[in-house]
């Protein structure tokens, strides 16, 4: 499978997660801060309207000759995602339970329904590391608005294609 798979996959399997927002398989950019904030724009069940979406795009990808005729690409993930902070809702939670969620949707779909061989890469960037990992979790301004900010990483593994 392809790169674009892979991403397209990993989008898939986050946007199925309950409540997790919004998710784009690209970096996403407005000059108008209003349209800014409306690609990170959702809305819970009671039609409460929030921050709340995650960008993936490919920081890194390493590629190595198996053999004359066959190559091995392992790529790395980059997942950032930021929610709105309201003290009284208890978001901090909420935000660590969605990445909670996240990890267990990754690790129950470790070849991303084939389209790689393995989200524990074997050699290159992320090698031994398994499933999703869970960089950093803070406080940030986005958008002029207080939220919750995660920045994760996936290391991804292709199956060997002949060249």
């Amino acid at each position: 499978m392809s790169m674009a798979d892979i991403r397209e996959r990993i989008t898939a399997i986050l946007a199925a997660i309950e409540g997790v927002g919004n998710v784009h398989e690209y970096q996403r950019f407005s000059a108008d801060l209003g349209k800014f904030r409306d690609l990170f724009k959702w809305q819970d069940a009671e039609g409460n309207e929030s921050i709340r979406g995650w960008i993936i795009t490919r920081k890194a990808t390493a590629k190595r000759e198996l053999t004359s005729s066959q190559v091995q690409k392992v790529h790395v993930f980059d997942i950032r995602g930021y929610m709105g902070m309201q003290d009284s809702g208890a978001t901090e939670i909420v935000f660590q339970d969605l990445l909670n969620s996240m990890e267990a949707a990754i690790d129950a779909d470790y070849t991303l329904s084939g389209a790689c061989e393995t989200t524990t890469p074997e050699w290159g960037p992320g090698a031994g590391l398994a499933g999703l990992q869970i960089q950093d979790v803070d406080l940030r301004m986005f958008g002029g608005v207080l939220c919750h900010f995660a920045q994760c990483r996936l290391g991804v593994q292709e199956e060997p294609v002949d060249v």
